[in-house]
């Protein structure tokens, strides 16, 4: 984990809610893990507080499942609807909605209770149940949002707090469409949300405006600015939403990450098996700094402190993904150990540092192979890397 990262929450709910329950909607919150040097968000999930389901599905969801999706093992939004409305006593049953109607009956919508919004908000918790914020709007509503981000009276999904926003952030999605990096496993993310240490006492957005004046961070607040003028046409708020998009955009930097990945497998295991382990043992290639740190590295260089792609600086941590002074050969078991930091080594020396138990000694925990790094392999180039990842990664 990097000790850069932080969490926040925000009030979320759908565009029309309202007392009267006359139609689908929605209000929770929306918490979230990004780190605050790149501003990338990491990690979200969602709570409910208040739900109104709509029980009707566009017929075009229905029957892409019934052609594409029904014997696949990961289901569409359409089968975990129908998941859901079955585990509820009510048995409930999805109807085909009638084209561009907007009307509903009470026959079509399932107020959820108390109990029903718990049995939600677990599944929402579970990895890959929401793979955009979007898909919340979707198993909701049972049809895919309506209206761009531009207009914020068409938002999908906006904020339930004006006192600190106003009405500028019925954008917020984008960040989470535009700038985030999701990993799939929840519970990775769970120590963080625990930590109210941890809880930023920034707003988010507000740290795009407190970024240097020259970077693409501060552009996308100067943009925002603009996209919320009210004397912005919808053509003039598209050009300007394209320019966030751009700034935004995380596509160039993921694809350097990857192209210089698929190098690493022309390592040779024998040059990096500082720790002389068994071959017979099925061997990793075990980065010292993480490629995600890596990429925050980058990310950070690019968007907060304008360098180039192509400058010195980005090569310069692009290269150590490949850098053989920042690979170690370790067993797999051992190899994830070392990815959630149950231990690592001291920069200074080598030696063997457990983070997963509160002793000196090695615990029962880390394989009996994992001992100080020998002296005689140890260069000045592997401790560098042990710095970088010992001062900005944490258990």
């Amino acid at each position: 984990m990097s000790a850069t990262l932080r969490w926040s929450k925000l009030k979320i709910k759908s565009k029309h809610f309202s007392v009267n329950k006359d139609k689908p909607q929605f209000k929770g919150k929306i918490f979230f893990v990004y780190d605050i040097e790149s501003l990338v968000i990491h990690h979200f999930y969602i709570q409910i507080n208040s739900c109104v389901m709509s029980k009707l599905v566009t017929k075009k969801h229905r029957e892409d499942h019934e052609q594409y999706h029904i014997n696949r093992t990961s289901c569409c939004y359409y089968k975990k609807r129908e998941e859901f409305f079955n585990s509820l006593e009510q048995k409930v049953v999805q109807k085909d909605r009638k084209d561009r109607s907007k009307i509903y009956s009470q026959d079509d919508l399932q107020i959820l209770d108390n109990d029903e919004i718990v049995h939600l908000n677990q599944l929402l918790l579970k990895p890959n149940f929401l793979t955009t914020i979007k898909n919340l709007y979707k198993f909701i509503y049972g049809s895919n949002p309506s209206g761009e981000l531009f207009m914020p009276e068409n938002a999908p999904i906006i904020l339930d707090d004006e006192g600190n926003f106003d009405k500028n952030m019925s954008y917020f999605a984008l960040f989470f469409t535009h700038y985030s990096d999701f990993k799939n496993n929840n519970y990775e993310y769970d120590g963080i949300y625990k930590d109210i240490d941890l809880l930023d006492g920034k707003n988010y957005f507000d740290r795009f405006k407190d970024a240097p004046n020259n970077s693409k961070l501060y552009k996308v607040y100067q943009s925002l600015v603009k996209l919320t003028s009210n004397k912005f046409s919808i053509e003039s708020g598209k050009k300007v939403l394209a320019e966030i998009k751009e700034y935004l955009s995380l596509d160039q930097i993921n694809s350097l990450v990857k192209k210089e990945r698929i190098k690493i497998k022309n390592i040779k295991i024998d040059s990096i098996n500082i720790l002389d382990l068994d071959k017979q043992i099925p061997l990793d290639k075990a980065h010292i700094f993480p490629v995600e740190r890596i990429k925050d590295k980058i990310v950070k260089l690019v968007n907060r402190e304008n360098y180039n792609l192509t400058s010195h600086q980005v090569k310069y941590f692009v290269k150590k993904i490949t850098e053989a002074h920042n690979l170690i050969a370790l067993d797999k078991k051992s190899h994830s150990q070392f990815d959630t930091n149950k231990f690592t080594w001291d920069s200074n020396n080598g030696k063997l540092v457990i983070n997963c138990c509160n002793s000196p000694q090695t615990c029962k925990h880390i394989s009996n192979e994992i001992t100080d790094l020998p002296k005689e392999k140890i260069t000045g180039d592997i401790l560098y890397n042990l710095y970088l990842r010992n001062s900005i990664v944490k258990n």
